[in-house]
C-alpha cells in the first residue's frame, strides 16, 4: 500500500485562492478538503492506496500530487502546481518513506515558470511484511527551512531546471511476434508470405507521459527516424523509461525494454546528464502462442528474442527560459537518418557451444523426440518455424527419441539417435554394487552423448562494441573479489573467531588488494583509440563512465588511508563504509548499452518448446585479457532449464526440467583454421568436421556446410560417494504439517535416492550413496579443478508413490586422483550444511559431504564403508572419519503449558500432550486431562540424554509435536514446531558452575583472616553515613558477590550534607499556562523538549588507576559506570535539596519534566519477545507453501510454552536450571490497558475517513468503547484506560482492536494487535510496570505500583543471591549478616532520605543489565507503538497504536489509582483584534472622469480553519493615498492545545454528516485588505498570515513597516505568552515578473491584539466593531452627506494641481508680486505727502 499524508502548503502563487490537493496513482484518485482564501493552507489529511500488482509494475507507477484553485461552479478549477515521483524512488529511501518533506510544485503547462509553491507531505510505500517504525513529529511552522528539506533523494540537486528529454527512434531489425494461430494462418494465405506481417510503432513511457511514433505498415524492419521529446523538470524523480514496440492490430506488445536512468547518468561532482547511444536495445517477449502475455509487457524474464531497436537519448537543460523551453506537450518530429559510421562496421562473430551432457529430463518426454536449440538474436533458430531447426548435433534436423523400450535397468536411460554421425552410439550398463531396487532412481532421462559431444557453430554479424562489455567485466571482477573479502571479514566478526584488531587487519588487506587490483587489472579502454575507429562516436555515456571510474580508482587509496587512520571509526562502521563502496561499484558494473543480445538455449519436445535458459552475452564473451573475459567463457557451465513465464510457479515449475552442461565461446575467429576457442575444453578430444549433403540448403549456406563433433578419446572411471547425514528445517508438504522426505542425488547421468524418513521435518538419513563406474571424459587435472556439480533434490513421499517437490541444491565434490593419497587435510571431507532452495526461498539445510574418487584409488578406502544393520537391505552408513564426533548431552525440558489450540476439523483438543524429539531420542510430557480448564502441565521439568556432535554448527534441531490423546489409542497430531539452533539453549550457568561455586569459599577464607566475630569490613567501609548506608550496602553487596573474587572497599567522591528541617519541602515551579500531567511527560518525550535528559550510561569505560590493581577477577568497568551514575545522581539530588531564596522563587528555576521512553516499535521487539527463560513456540499444521508464495499465518494452530536447557553430561551433577522458576499454578492479575492514540489508520469509509473506537478482548471478557468513538479521524487520540481482572493461564492473550463505527451497517475491523500477557508477567525484564527514569515526589510522576524502588532492588538482590536452592543463603548465614543487608521494609526518618535512596536505587535498577550472566534490562516507564493487522489483508499494516499495559498481582497491596491519560481538553481563548488604521494600500480603482486612482478600503479577518466566522470592517470610501481609519474590533473565540500548539476546530464536513469532526490546525490569524465595488466583485489587494505561536513583532511606525518583518530570521514572539501586542504589519501579495513570482507590499495595517482566556473574557467583555461594552470611538472621517461633493471637489483640485502645478505656482508668485507692487504704488504718494506735511 502507498500511504500519503498531506500536511500543509506554503508560498502558493495566486491571489485570494481556495486551494485543495488531489493525489493520483494510476486510476485511483483522492482529494483533500478546500481551504478558503489562503496561500498557506493546512490540511493534515491521510490517504491510503491499495495495490495488488507485481513489484516491477507497481514501482513504475507515478505518484502525482496536484494543487488546484477551486473557483465557483461556472469557472471550475485552475491548477497551481504539480509534483511527480515514482513509487520506486520512495521505496528505495530509508524505511521506504519520505517524512515531513516539502515537495516543490510546478505547473505542467508552464514548467519554465518556476516553482509555484511547496507542499509538505509524508509518502511511504509498504509491502507485505514491511513494518515501518513510527516516526516522531517533525518541526511545524512558517519558519521551517523549506529549501533545505525538499522531497528529493539524497544526492539530488535542490534546484530543478527545465529540461528537454529527446528519445530518437531510428530503425528496428528482426521484429517478430507471436500471433493467434488462426489470424496468422489467414494472413499467410492471403499475403502468400511465410512471415507474420506486423504494423509496428514505438511507444515511449516516461514520467507519466507517453509518446508514440508513426505506424509502419506490413514491415518487419521499419525505419522511423523520429524523435519524441518530453519536457520535465530535471532531475526527474522517475527511475525507468519504458520503450515498447506495439502492433497496430494486436493489443499485446511485440517487445519491451526498460532503461534505468540512474545507470546512464551520475549526479556526483564528476557526473553527467542522462545520455544513451546511439545504440541498439534488444527486445524480448514470450515464446508461447497466446500465453505468457505478461512477458511481452516486460513483467518477468523474456524467453524469446523479438528484435532490436536503434535509439538514442539526449537531454538538454535550460539555464534560461526561452520559447523552446515553454513547450510542455510531448512532441514527435522527424529527424535526419543516422550516420552509419557512428554505429561501427559489423564484423563476424562466432558462437560456439558444445553440449557435453544433457540429463535430468523428465520421463514424460521419454517417448518423444528431444532436441536443443541455441540462438543469439535472429541467428541460429527461427522461433516461429520449427521445420528448419538447428540441432545441437548438426545443422539439419536431428531428433533423439526416448522410448520406453530403450529404458535400461539402471538408474539412467540409454537411447539411440534416429540420425547419427558416421559412427553409432553404444552404451554399456553394469552394476558393481547390489542395491535393493527401491533405492534405484529411474526418474530422469538423459541424452546418449557419451564420448561424442555435439556442437553448435553459429556465425553472426554484430557491430564491434566489445570494449563496453570488457569494461563491465573488469568492474564485475573487482566487485566480486571485494564482496568475497568483505563477506569473509563479516563472517569472522559475527562468529567472534578473531579479535577486533585481527579483523581490522584482514579488512585492510582486502581493501589494499582491491587497490592493487584496480591499478593493475583495471586498464581502461583507450578512448582516443575508439574515436579513431569511429570518428563521430556519440557514446558520451560510456566515455563519462570510464572517466569517472578512472578518477574513482585513482583516489581510492586516499579513501583507504582516511578510513583506517588511528582513532578512526569502529570496525562495524568500517565494514559499513566498505559495503557502501561495494554498492557503488556494483551499480556501475551494469552495462546499459549491450552490444549483443542474450543467448537462449531451448529444449524442444517434438516441435514444442518446453524449457529454456537465458545466458547474458557478457558472461561468455572472449578476450585475450583474462579480467575482461566473461565468467562463463571457455568453461563448462551447468544450465538448469526452467519453464517460462507463469509456468515456473507451483510445484511443477519449481523443479528443474533439464540439466545441460555446455561449453560456450563467443568471439572473433582469426581464421578458419583457428581452433583457439576450444582451448578451455577438457583435454583428450578431437574435433570432427563433416560436410552436409545438401549444400544448397539455406541453413547450409549460413554455416558454410560444416558441422562439428567433439570426440573424446580419454576417459576415466570414478566413484562418487555422497554422505548424507541429515537435513533440518525442511518445508512441510503434508496436510499434517510434516513431510516424508527423501533425498535424490544426481551426478552426471546417474541418480540415486535415500530411504524415506517418515513424519519429520529434520530427517536423519545417515546414509552414503555410492555411484559406481562413473565415466568422465577429459584430463583428470581438469576435472579436479572444475569438477561436475552434484545435484540434490528433496522430495516428499506420499501414498500411491506420488512425489512432491520440497527443494533442491547443488554443490561441488572434493576430487581425489589416483596419484594422491587419501589423507588429511582434504580427505576425508568434513560434513557441512548446504542451503536448500524452493525457488528463491530457503527451504532448509542439508548436512552432507561429497567426494569423487578416481577408480584406481578405491581399494585403499574400500574398508571405510560399513553397511546398515537392516535385514535384506544393503545400505552404507556415513563412515567414522566423516560422521561427526558426538558426546553425551542432557536436555532438560520445561513443560509449561499449551495455548490457543485450534480445532482439528470439528474436534477440539481435550487431552493433549507434547512429544520432544532430538537426534532420535525424545521424551513425552504428562497428558493434560482437561485442556480447556487447566492448560498448564502438572509435571513441568523432565530430562533425557542424547548424543550430539561436538561441533555446535552440526547440532540437529529439536522437534516439538503436540498430540491429542483420543480414546482407544487414536492419537492425532495437532501441530509441530522445529527449534533451531540449539546454541541459545546451552546453559551458561552449568558451563561456569565450577568457578561460581568456588567464590563463596574464597570469600570465606578472606573474611576469616580479618575478623572471625565481626561482619566483613566492606559492609560498613563506606564514608557515607546516615541515609546513604543501606543503599550503599545493598549495591556493594550485589557487586562484590557477583563480580569479584576479592573483597574491596570503595568510597564516594563526595558526601551528602546532613539534612535540615528547611530541606523537607522540595518545590519545583510549574510551566507557565500549563498543567503538569501525564501528557506533559508524553509530549516532552516525543518532541525532545524536556529540560533534563534521561540518565544514560557512559559509553567509554572509566580508566582504571593503580589503586585498583588488587581487584583480580573484578569487572571494574561495569562497577565504575554504575558508581559514576550514582555520584552524578547524588550531586543532582543534593542540589535540589539546597533551600532557595525568595528571589529564586520569584524568578523560578527551569522546570524539569520527567520523560518516558516512547518506543517506535513493539515492546517484544525491544526485549527479545520476553523469552529470557520462558519461550513461546508456535505450532504449525498444513502445507508450508502454496502454488506461488509461502503461507505462514494460516498454519498456526496453537502455541507451546516451555524452554530447554542443554548441557554436557560429563560435567558435575548440578541442580536443575529450572529449580528457581515461579509456579505455573493459576494466578489472578489486575490488568490495566492504557490506549494513548492511533496513527495512520487505514480508511474504512467511502469518504476516506474512519470513525474509530476501541474494543478489547481477553479470554471471555470483552469491552467495547463504542460510545466514545472519534468521528472522521485517521489519527485519533483516545486517552483511555481499561481495567480487567484476568486469571493466568486461562486468559493470557490480550486483543486490542480498532473498529470503525457505522450508523447503518455492522462495524468494520480496521486492525488489531495481540499481546501475550503471560510472557510479560513472568519475564525477568519486569514488564509488569515500567520503572520511572527519575524519582519525584510530585503527583504526576509518582510510581504506579505499590512498591518502593528500594524494595524492588532488595527483592531482585535476593533472587540473584539464591539461584541454586539456598547455597548462597547458607554461606551468608554463617556470617550473621543476612537480615541486616537486605531489610524487607524500609523506614525513612525524613523525606530527604527517602528521595536520595530512591534516586540511587533507580540508578542501580536502570543499570541492572550490566550484571554479567544474571542481569536483565528492566522495562522503563514507556509507551510502545504496535502495528495493527487485519486478517483480510495479511502482512500489511493497517495503522499503529500507541499504548502500554500494567499488571499487578492480586496478592500484593492494591495499587494506586490508574494514571489519568484522558485527552487534554483544549483551553478556550478569545482573541481581540482592533484594526486602527491602514497606510499605503494600493489603489485599485480609477476615476473615469478625472483618471485618478482611489480605493474603497475594508479589512477582513478570521482564524484559519474557522472561515465561517469571518469578520470585516466598514468601508473607508475614496482613499486617494491608501490611508484608512477604522477603529474596528474583531473578536474570535477558539480552543487551543498548548502542548501540541494546535487549535481545535469542530465542524461538520458536509450537510449529511451525523457528527462533527475534530480537526487540529495551527492558530493562524488571517487578515486581508480589499477594495469594495458596487457593481462588480470586490478586488483582493493583499493578505497577512500571522501565526499566534510565532508572531512577528510589529513596527512602531508605518515607515518602519517593511517586508523584512515577515522573514524567517525576523524577531518573533509567542502570543500565548505575550498576550498583548500593538504595531504595524505589512499586507503582501504576489506578482509575476519575467516568469518569476515576486512578493510585493500592498499595504500596511495598524492593529492591536489582546489574547485573553475565556474566564477573563467573561469578566471583561468587549463588543464587536465599535459596539459596547467598551465601545471604540468613531474615526475622524468626512461627513457621509458631503462625501460625494468633497470627493469630487478634491478630485478636481487634485486634477488641476497635478496638470498645472507649475503654472499655478508661477501665477501665484506673480500675483503676489503684482499685489505688493500695486499696494506700494498706491500707498507711496500718500506716505510721502504725509511726511512732507508733518515734517
Amino acid at each position: 500500500k502507498v500511504c500519503i499524508n498531506i500536511i500543509a502548503a506554503q508560498r502558493l502563487v495566486g491571489h485570494n485562492i481556495a486551494p485543495y490537493v488531489c493525489v493520483e496513482i494510476g486510476d485511483q484518485k483522492r482529494q483533500t478538503s478546500k481551504c478558503e482564501s489562503t496561500n498557506c493552507p493546512f490540511y493534515n489529511e491521510y490517504f491510503v492506496f491499495d495495490f495488488h500488482l507485481p513489484q516491477e509494475v507497481l514501482f513504475d507507477k507515478i505518484i502525482k500530487i496536484s494543487v488546484f484553485h477551486s473557483k465557483n461552479i461556472v469557472s471550475g478549477k485552475t491548477i497551481i502546481g504539480t509534483f511527480k515521483v515514482d513509487i520506486w524512488t520512495v521505496y528505495s529511501q530509508p524505511e521506504h518513506q519520505f517524512f515531513h518533506k516539502w515537495a516543490p510544485l510546478t505547473d505542467t503547462n508552464d514548467i519554465a515558470g518556476g516553482i509555484k509553491g511547496y507542499l509538505k507531505c509524508d509518502i511511504s510505500v509498504m509491502g507485505k511484511g514491511d513494518i515501518k517504525k513510527a516516526t516522531r513529529p517533525g518541526k511545524d511552522g512558517q519558519d521551517e527551512d523549506i529549501e533545505g528539506n525538499l522531497l528529493l533523494p539524497p544526492g539530488f540537486p535542490m534546484e530543478q531546471k527545465c529540461a528537454k528529454i529527446a528519445v530518437s527512434i531510428y530503425r528496428a531489425e528482426g521484429l517478430s511476434m507471436v500471433q493467434n494461430k488462426l489470424i496468422s494462418s489467414m494472413k499467410k494465405v492471403f499475403t502468400k508470405d511465410i512471415k507474420d506481417l506486423i504494423n509496428p510503432s514505438v511507444v515511449v513511457y516516461y514520467a507519466d507521459q507517453k509518446g508514440r511514433t508513426s505506424v509502419k505498415k506490413n514491415c518487419a524492419e521499419p525505419i522511423w527516424n523520429e524523435q519524441i521529446i518530453f519536457t520535465e523538470l530535471f532531475p526527474v524523480l522517475c527511475r525507468r523509461m519504458k520503450i515498447q514496440i506495439r502492433d497496430l492490430e494486436n493489443p499485446v506488445a511485440i517487445g519491451t525494454h526498460f532503461i534505468d536512468m540512474t545507470k546512464i547518468s551520475h549526479s556526483g561532482d564528476k557526473g553527467f546528464l542522462p545520455t544513451f547511444g546511439p545504440a541498439w536495445i534488444n527486445l524480448y517477449g514470450s515464446s508461447m502462442t497466446e500465453e505468457d502475455k505478461e512477458l511481452d509487457e516486460g513483467i518477468g524474464e523474456g524467453s524469446a528474442y523479438r528484435g532490436r531497436l536503434l535509439i538514442s537519448i539526449d537531454i538538454k537543460v535550460f539555464e534560461k527560459v526561452d520559447s523552446e523551453a515553454k513547450e510542455t506537450e510531448v512532441v514527435t518530429k522527424i529527424i535526419p537518418a543516422i550516420n552509419e559510421r557512428l554505429l561501427g562496421n559489423p564484423i563476424e562473430f562466432l558462437l560456439f557451444a558444445a553440449f557435453l551432457e544433457a540429463s535430468m529430463i523428465d520421463r514424460r518426454h521419454g517417448d518423444k523426440a528431444i532436441k536443443f536449440q541455441v540462438t543469439i538474436g535472429s541467428y541460429g533458430e527461427n522461433l516461429a518455424e520449427m521445420k528448419k531447426t538447428n540441432l545441437v548435433t548438426k545443422e539439419n534436423e536431428e531428433e533423439t527419441c526416448l522410448t520406453k523400450e530403450s529404458l535400461s535397468p539402471s538408474d539412467s536411460i540409454s537411447v539411440s539417435c534416429t540420425s547419427s554421425p558416421p559412427h553409432t552410439h553404444t552404451l554399456s550398463h553394469s552394476h558393481n554394487v547390489a542395491y535393493r531396487e527401491f533405492f534405484l532412481c529411474r526418474a530422469y532421462c538423459h541424452m546418449p552423448y557419451e564420448k561424442v559431444k555435439p556442437c553448435v557453430y553459429i556465425r553472426n554479424l554484430w557491430e564491434d562494441h566489445r570494449w563496453r562489455i570488457f569494461n563491465a567485466n573488469r568492474m564485475d571482477l573487482i566487485a566480486t573479489k571485494l564482496e568475497e573479502g568483505i563477506n569473509i571479514v563479516a563472517e569472522t566478526v559475527n562468529q567472534k573467531s578473531t579479535t577486533t584488531e585481527e579483523a581490522e587487519k584482514m579488512l585492510i588487506l582486502v581493501l589494499m588488494e582491491l587497490h592493487h587490483g584496480c591499478l593493475h587489472n583495471y586498464r581502461p579502454i583507450s578512448i582516443s583509440a575508439q574515436i579513431q575507429v569511429y570518428p563521430n562516436i556519440r557514446s558520451s555515456c560510456q566515455i563519462s563512465l570510464i572517466r569517472y571510474n578512472i578518477i574513482l580508482y585513482t583516489h581510492y587509496k586516499l579513501q583507504i588511508s582516511f578510513i583506517f587512520t588511528p582513532k578512526s571509526l569502529p570496525l562495524k562502521e568500517k565494514l559499513k563504509s566498505s559495503q557502501l563502496f561495494l554498492q557503488k561499484i556494483q551499480h556501475l558494473q551494469d552495462e546499459p548499452q549491450q552490444p549483443f543480445p542474450d543467448v537462449l538455449v531451448w529444449m524442444l519436445c517434438g516441435d514444442k518448446q518446453v524449457a529454456y535458459a537465458r545466458i547474458p552475452a557478457r558472461d561468455i564473451i572472449y578476450s585475450p585479457t583474462e579480467c575482461e573475459r566473461g565468467k562463463s567463457c571457455m568453461k563448462v557451465s551447468t544450465l538448469f532449464l526452467m519453464l517460462p513465464g507463469k509456468h515456473v510457479l507451483g510445484q511443477k515449475g519449481r523443479t528443474v526440467q533439464a540439466k545441460v552442461d555446455v561449453y560456450f565461446w563467443l568471439g572473433v575467429k582469426n581464421s578458419e583454421q583457428d581452433t583457439s576457442f576450444l582451448n578451455g575444453l577438457p583435454k583428450g578430444y578431437e574435433l570432427t568436421m563433416s560436410q552436409l549433403q545438401d549444400s544448397s540448403d539455406e541453413v547450409s549456406l549460413l554455416y558454410h556446410s560444416k558441422w562439428y563433433w567433439l570426440s573424446f578419446f580419454v576417459k576415466h572411471e570414478y566413484q562418487l560417494r555422497t554422505h548424507l547425514f541429515q537435513a533440518r528445517g525442511l518445508l512441510a508438504i503434508d496436510d499434517n504439517g510434516l513431510s516424508d522426505p527423501f533425498a535424490r542425488v544426481l551426478f552426471s547421468t546417474s541418480s540415486q535416492s535415500t530411504e524415506i524418513a517418515e513424519r519429520t521435518l529434520s530427517p536423519t538419513w545417515d546414509q552414503t550413496l555410492v555411484f559406481q563406474e562413473i565415466v568422465l571424459y577429459g584430463d583428470p587435472k581438469d576435472i579436479q579443478d572444475r569438477p561436475p556439480k552434484v545435484i540434490i533434490e528433496i522430495f516428499d513421499h506420499n501414498k500411491g508413490g506420488r512425489f512432491e517437490f520440497i527443494g533442491q541444491t547443488c554443490t561441488l565434490p572434493a576430487v581425489k586422483l589416483s596419484d594422491e593419497k587419501y589423507q588429511q587435510p582434504h580427505f576425508p571431507p568434513l560434513l557441512d550444511f548446504v542451503p536448500i532452495y524452493w525457488g528463491d526461498m530457503v527451504a532448509g539445510e542439508l548436512l552432507a559431504a561429497f567426494e569423487l574418487l578416481q577408480a584406481s584409488v578405491l581399494h585403499y578406502i574400500s574398508h571405510r564403508l560399513s553397511y546398515l544393520d537392516i535385514p535384506s537391505i544393503y545400505l552404507f552408513i556415513v563412515p567414522l572419519g566423516i560422521r561427526p564426533i558426538v558426546r553425551k548431552y542432557r536436555i532438560e525440558v520445561l513443560f509449561w503449558g499449551l495455548r490457543d489450540l485450534k480445532r482439528l476439523q470439528v474436534v477440539s483438543a481435550i487431552r493433549p500432550r507434547v512429544d520432544i524429539e532430538c537426534a532420535g531420542k525424545g521424551i513425552k510430557s504428562s497428558v493434560l486431562l482437561n485442556y480447556q480448564r487447566h492448560p498448564n502441565f502438572s509435571v513441568t521439568v523432565k530430562e533425557f540424554e542424547v548424543d550430539l556432535p561436538e561441533d555446535g554448527r552440526l547440532h540437529p534441531p529439536i522437534e516439538i509435536h503436540v498430540i491429542n490423546c483420543g480414546a482407544f489409542g487414536s492419537d492425532v497430531l495437532l501441530g509441530s514446531h522445529t527449534v533451531m539452533p540449539l546454541a541459545r539453549f546451552f546453559s551458561a550457568q552449568h558451563r561456569n558452575a565450577q568457578a561460581t561455586l568456588k567464590i563463596p569459599k574464597q570469600k570465606k577464607e578472606r573474611i576469616e583472616t580479618q575478623n572471625k566475630n565481626a561482619p566483613p569490613n566492606w559492609l560498613h567501609a563506606s564514608p557515607l553515613l546516615g541515609t546513604m548506608c543501606s543503599i550503599k550496602q545493598t549495591l556493594l553487596t550485589v557487586m562484590l558477590l557477583l563480580f569479584s573474587s576479592e573483597v574491596v572497599c570503595l568510597g564516594w567522591e563526595s558526601e551528602v550534607p546532613t539534612s535540615t528541617p528547611e530541606q523537607k519541602h522540595i518545590q519545583a515551579p510549574l510551566p507557565e499556562n500549563d498543567e503538569l500531567d501525564w501528557w506533559s511527560k508524553y509530549y516532552a518525550s516525543i518532541e525532545d523538549t524536556s529540560k533534563i535528559s534521561v540518565l544514560q550510561h557512559n559509553s567509554a569505560p572509566k580508566q582504571i588507576t593503580k589503586a585498583d590493581n588488587g581487584l583480580e577477577g573484578f569487572n571494574k568497568n561495569i562497577f565504575m559506570n554504575i558508581e559514576e551514575n550514582l555520584q552524578k545522581t547524588l550531586r543532582n539530588t543534593t542540589q535540589h535539596l539546597i533551600p532557595r531564596s525568595s528571589k529564586t522563587d520569584k524568578t523560578g528555576r527551569e522546570c524539569e519534566i520527567q520523560t518516558i521512553k516512547v518506543y517506535t516499535s513493539t515492546l517484544e521487539s525491544e526485549f527479545n519477545n520476553f523469552e529470557d527463560w520462558l519461550y513461546t513456540f508456535p505450532l504449525y499444521r498444513g502445507k508450508a507453501v502454496s502454488n506461488e508464495v509461502a503461507v505462514e499465518e494460516d498454519r498456526v494452530v496453537g502455541k507451546f510454552k516451555g524452554s530447554f536447557c542443554v548441557y554436557s553430561c560429563s560435567s558435575r551433577q548440578l541442580p536443575s536450571v529450572f529449580t528457581n522458576i515461579p509456579s505455573n499454578n493459576p494466578v489472578k492479575v489486575i490488568i490495566r490497558i492504557y490506549v494513548v492514540r492511533a496513527t495512520s489508520l487505514h480508511p474504512a469509509d467511502p469518504n476516506g475517513k474512519a470513525d474509530p473506537y476501541i474494543r478489547i478482548r481477553l479470554g471471555s471478557q470483552e469491552i467495547s468503547d463504542m460510545e466514545n468513538y472519534v468521528s472522521k479521524q485517521l489519527n485519533p487520540v483516545f486517552g483511555r484506560c481499561f481495567q480487567l481482572t484476568a486469571t493466568f493461564p486461562a486468559e493470557t492473550l490480550l486483543s486490542v482492536s480498532i473498529y470503525d463505527w457505522d450508523l447503518l451497517s455492522s462495524d468494520d475491523l480496521i486492525g488489531e494487535t495481540l499481546i501475550d500477557l503471560e510472557n510479560r508477567y513472568y519475564s525477568r525484564h519486569r514488564a509488569t510496570c515500567g520503572l520511572p527514569f527519575k524519582y519525584n515526589v510530585f503527583q504526576f510522576s509518582e510510581m504506579k505500583g505499590s512498591m518502593y524502588i528500594t524494595s524492588l532492588l532488595h527483592s531482585l538482590c535476593w533472587l540473584l543471591l539464591d539461584p541454586a536452592g539456598g547455597l548462597w543463603q547458607k554461606q551468608i548465614n554463617t556470617k550473621h549478616y543476612t537480615t541486616d543487608i537486605f531489610p524487607s521494609t524500609v523506614d525513612y526518618t525524613s523525606p530527604d532520605e527517602k528521595q536520595i535512596n530512591e534516586e540511587l536505587a533507580l540508578v542501580v535498577l536502570h543499570s541492572w543489565q550490566e550484571v554479567p550472566h544474571k542481569g536483565y534490562k528492566l522495562v522503563p516507564e514507556h509507551v510502545e507503538t504496535r502495528p495493527l493487522f487485519n486478517h483480510e489483508k495479511p502482512g500489511v499494516t493497517q495503522g499503529y497504536l500507541q499504548m502500554w499495559v500494567d499488571m499487578f498481582p492480586t496478592d500484593i497491596p492494591t495499587p494506586g489509582a490508574p494514571v489519568d491519560i484522558s485527552p487534554r481538553k483544549p483551553q478556550r481563548f478569545e482573541l481581540r483584534v482592533t484594526i486602527w488604521n491602514t497606510e499605503d494600500v494600493v489603489l485599485a480603482d480609477v476615476n473615469q472622469i478625472t483618471g485618478l486612482q482611489s480605493c474603497d478600503i475594508y479589512v477582513t479577518g478570521w482564524l484559519q480553519g474557522k472561515e465561517d466566522q469571518r469578520e470585516r470592517t466598514d468601508v473607508y470610501y475614496n482613499s486617494f493615498t491608501g490611508e484608512g481609519k477604522f477603529n474596528w474590533r474583531f473578536v474570535f473565540r477558539f480552543d487551543y492545545l498548548n502542548a501540541e500548539k494546535k487549535m481545535v476546530v469542530t465542524r461538520k464536513q458536509s450537510l449529511f454528516s451525523v457528527d462533527k469532526t475534530e480537526c487540529k490546525v495551527p492558530p493562524v490569524l488571517m487578515l486581508q485588505v480589499w477594495d469594495a465595488d458596487i457593481v462588480s466583485a470586490d478586488d483582493f489587494l493583499g493578505s497577512l498570515h500571522l501565526d499566534l505561536t510565532n508572531f512577528p513583532w510589529g513596527a512602531k511606525t508605518a515607515q518602519q513597516c517593511t517586508l523584512d518583518m515577515l522573514k524567517d530570521d525576523a524577531p518573533k514572539v509567542n502570543m500565548f505568552k505575550q498576550r498583548v501586542l500593538k504595531g504595524w504589519w505589512p499586507f503582501i501579495s504576489q506578482k509575476r515578473e519575467r516568469d518569476h513570482m515576486l512578493t510585493i507590499l500592498t499595504g500596511k495595517v495598524e492593529a492591536e491584539l489582546h489574547l485573553v482566556t475565556e474566564e477573563e473574557a467573561d469578566k471583561n467583555p468587549v463588543g464587536l466593531g465599535r459596539n459596547a461594552p467598551e465601545p471604540l470611538e468613531k474615526p475622524n472621517r468626512p461627513d457621509m452627506l458631503l462625501s460625494v461633493f468633497y470627493a469630487n471637489a478634491k478630485s478636481i483640485a487634485c486634477m488641476f494641481w497635478r496638470s498645472y502645478k507649475k503654472y499655478i505656482i508661477i501665477f501665484l508668485i506673480c500675483f503676489l508680486l503684482g499685489l505688493f507692487l500695486f499696494l506700494f504704488l498706491f500707498n507711496f504718494p500718500q506716505a510721502i505727502s504725509h511726511k512732507m506735511v508733518n515734517g
